[in-house]
């Protein structure tokens, strides 16, 4: 769906719910436009046509009411900037939770590189001694061998009586 699609699937939606519910058509606008993935600037569009089209009504206090700002209870009113604002406040808080995320699964991945080496060093050292030990236990055979091989030629000597 291209973004024209979206803002005139939004438009037409507005202009329903505009008709049922005047007051809270820019609480759902809000939720819609970002499932949308509309950007602040294409959001401001939308309620710019809106306003000049006599959708919408601006505050009182603004001169074209193409922004909306949040009020206490809730409720979004058109004002110069606010929504603006806001759109880059969700954009920066996604932006630093992903940053965030990325940074503690780049931590987690260390953590199990470090502890993937350190088994491999046990196992390493492991290895090693039991390398180490086979050796010994093989050199410890070949002298034992080695003994018992004079004590058998010993006893053949005696009984050839040759010594």
């Amino acid at each position: 769906m291209t973004t024209e699609e979206k803002k005139a699937r939004i438009f037409d939606w507005v202009c329903q719910e505009n008709q049922k519910t005047p007051n809270r058509v820019f609480d759902n606008l809000v939720s819609i436009a970002r499932i949308a993935g509309l950007d602040a600037t294409e959001v401001q569009q939308i309620l710019s046509y809106l306003v000049d089209e006599g959708l919408i009504q601006p505050n009182k206090g603004t001169s074209d009411g193409t922004f909306i700002r949040f009020t206490n209870a809730g409720q979004i009113i058109c004002d110069q900037g606010g929504y603006s604002a806001y759109l880059d406040r969700i954009y920066k808080e996604k932006n630093r939770q992903e940053e965030r995320f990325e940074l503690e699964i780049q931590k987690l991945r260390g953590e199990v590189e470090a502890q993937k080496r350190a088994l491999e060093n046990k196992i390493i050292e492991n290895q090693s001694a039991v390398f180490k030990s086979t050796r010994t236990n093989h050199i410890w055979t070949r002298i034992i061998s080695i003994i018992a091989l004079i004590i058998s030629a010993i006893t053949l000597a005696k009984t050839l009586n040759w010594l």
